[in-house]
């Protein structure tokens, strides 16, 4: 005979009101489009598009040397070898 996973709950007693405690928590979540400076070297566009009007996409790629990676904390430096191994391949 297979069990059933959950039980059903017991029938509340008549004539006695059921209550809940219930905590109700909202969030908000703030986006921010930021406007910038990017210099030429670190400004990119997808790699089909023929101008800026036309790509669908375009990024900030920040290249940090080897040296100011060195100098950042070990767990840093290791987020930094993992997302740009050619960097560290010497």
């Amino acid at each position: 005979m297979p069990v059933p996973l959950l039980a059903p709950a017991p029938p509340a007693p008549m004539g006695s009101p059921v209550t809940h405690d219930a905590t109700i928590v909202t969030t908000r979540k703030l986006a921010q489009a930021r406007v910038m400076g990017v210099p030429p070297e670190e400004f990119g566009i997808e790699r089909g598009a023929r101008s800026i009007r036309d790509c669908n996409y375009c990024f900030h790629e920040v290249r940090e040397q080897a040296r100011t990676i060195a100098t950042m904390p070990a767990t840093t430096q290791a987020s930094a070898k993992r997302s740009c191994p050619a960097t560290f391949a010497r």
